[in-house]
């Protein structure tokens, strides 16, 4: 399962969890209706960075929880350049999910 798919899975289970509406969730994490549900139903190729700390503060889990590298190292800078986020060693040929941040790009 990738980052993503995994993001997808955790933000649907948590949201039914807290008995939030995609709307609710969409406000308090100040993105749009749409943006949660194409991230549920995993049709968001990208994610900003100050939404994804946005869902884990809203539905009150981590980052790591979120996107799946819970109990891995959890050293932000690590996890930027660490393969599993797309960095060296990443099949070349994989799909590639980013999450954004002003501009800048990591793979996730």
């Amino acid at each position: 399962m990738t980052p993503m798919e995994h993001l997808a899975q955790r933000v649907y289970i948590l949201r039914h969890t807290k008995r939030l509406s995609q709307q609710e969730l969409a406000r308090r994490v100040g993105c749009s209706t749409a943006t949660i549900s194409n991230l549920e139903t995993n049709k968001l190729k990208t994610i900003t960075i100050d939404h994804l700390v946005a869902l884990a503060r809203v539905l009150r889990t981590s980052v790591d929880d979120l996107l799946g590298t819970a109990g891995e190292d959890s050293d932000p800078a690590q996890a930027v350049s660490d393969k599993r986020l797309g960095g060296p060693g990443r099949n070349s040929h994989s799909p590639e999910h980013t999450v954004r941040s002003q501009g800048s790009r990591v793979k996730v």
